[in-house]
């Protein structure tokens, strides 16, 4: 492993706080814990931040400008997402809700697309100016006791003390297990994301999805894309890229007959994404665990001496419509890191101190959770993912397609059993968005 020195090259005997994991949720606390004077130290175990990510998507930018209110100037921005589409899609159509503003080109209100092997390597110098040691290359096997209490990591034959230990490695974080503060994986709580990345050129792109170089857009595919099992596609648009991928329940996918590989290979194959990707370069493959339970799996977020913020601690909002992970994760992770600040003033790293931090949590973060309490529950009903996409395009073609035969009312179209689904479903859907 990597030494872990200060600038003077001594190494450190023990650091005001540890950090374990340098996706964005860590090197945003190490980021604000290093602004406020403590040593921090942030281990990271891929080659560099960012090397293992497999994540083409949107950032949001919320946290990121009160980190960096001017971060448009170098962080790694792609394109700015002005569009966004939510699409019903079956085997030979597709049917799209497309929203765009024009207000989002130049201030990044509504995000922006990014790579995360790029975004999380500007993330981490951003960390190393502000003052945080990062070691790369570093596996913790576990973490280090003292007096019952968690007093800072194990790697190898390598002990490191701190006196706060932040645990943000990942959606299945062995180490929040191993600490009784996360279960065992259930999953229903999770889903298999499949990302294939082809390039273009900018213009290529621009043509292709009808925009402008100012443009961006993020389309969430329901139905087909996933073999109208739980989960759906997704369409990202970078400045010569295009991102192409599906995420599917790891329960649904279980209990069916389908492999992950096949079902993103007929994905690509369906004629709207051909018409996207037709005589593109492949540049990148990749798959990824993503935390799916909501509020039902969000962990124990805090004991003495220990946090737990970002993905290891569940904290991804997926409600079919809304997919948030990044933003959420750098926002506990700043939260984790204001109070370990404040634990460090009072040199209290009790449960009773850093129980700020889950009370923060539930009036800065939560209550968005709870307010989508009911999503998760909602979306495992198969007929959103098989009945409707399907249902939406055919009532689409009878309404269009001119064939002789007098139409009918819409709601005429819907038989007996299934008109009083419907209802219940949309009363079930309202009150669950």
């Amino acid at each position: 492993m990597n030494d872990i020195r200060n600038e003077d090259g001594i190494m450190s005997d023990e650091f005001d706080v540890i950090i374990v994991g340098g996706g964005p949720a860590g090197l945003t606390a190490a980021i604000v814990a290093a602004r406020n004077g403590l040593n921090t130290l942030v281990l990271e175990r891929g080659e560099y931040s960012g090397s293992k990510n497999v994540f083409g998507g949107v950032i949001y930018t919320n946290t990121l400008r009160k980190l960096f209110p001017d971060f448009q100037k170098d962080a790694p921005i792609e394109r700015p997402i002005t569009r966004r589409r939510l699409t019903f899609m079956d085997e030979k159509s597709y049917f799209s809700v497309d929203y765009k503003n024009y207000g989002f080109r130049d201030n990044f209100i509504n995000g922006f697309s990014t790579f995360r092997s790029k975004f999380d390597a500007w993330l981490a110098k951003k960390a190393e100016d502000a003052g945080a040691l990062i070691a790369t290359g570093v596996k913790v096997d576990s973490l280090l006791h003292k007096d019952g209490k968690v007093s800072g990591v194990i790697s190898g034959n390598d002990q490191m003390e701190g006196k706060m230990v932040i645990l943000a490695d990942g959606a299945v974080s062995l180490l929040a297990m191993s600490e009784g503060m996360k279960g065992w994986p259930d999953p229903n709580n999770y889903g298999v994301g499949i990302k294939e990345v082809f390039q273009l050129t900018e213009e290529e792109v621009n043509k292709r999805f009808g925009i402008t170089s100012k443009d961006g857009i993020e389309d969430l595919i329901i139905g087909y894309p996933t073999k109208y099992l739980r989960g759906g596609g997704f369409i990202y648009t970078f400045r010569d890229m295009v991102s192409v991928g599906v995420i599917v329940s790891l329960e649904a996918l279980r209990k069916s007959e389908h492999y992950a590989i096949d079902i993103i290979e007929d994905f690509k194959e369906h004629p709207m994404v051909q018409d996207l990707i037709s005589g593109a370069q492949i540049k990148e493959y990749s798959a990824h665990a993503i935390p799916e339970g909501g509020l039902r799996m969000i962990s124990k977020l805090y004991r003495d001496n220990v946090m737990v913020v970002g993905d290891a601690a569940g904290l991804v909002n997926s409600s079919g419509i809304y997919l948030n992970g990044v933003e959420i994760a750098m926002k506990s992770g700043m939260i984790a890191a204001e109070v370990a600040v404040e634990a460090n003033k009072k040199k209290d790293y009790s449960e009773k101190t850093l129980s700020v931090y889950e009370r923060r949590m539930n009036d800065e973060i939560l209550i968005e959770f709870r307010n989508l309490k009911d999503a998760p529950y909602f979306l495992e009903n198969p007929r959103m993912y098989n009945y409707y996409p399907k249902f939406v395009n055919q009532m689409m073609e009878k309404m269009i397609i001119s064939d002789g035969i007098p139409k009918e009312a819409l709601i005429n179209m819907i038989k007996g059993k299934e008109k009083w689904e419907l209802i219940e479903d949309a009363l079930r859907g309202l009150k669950a968005l």
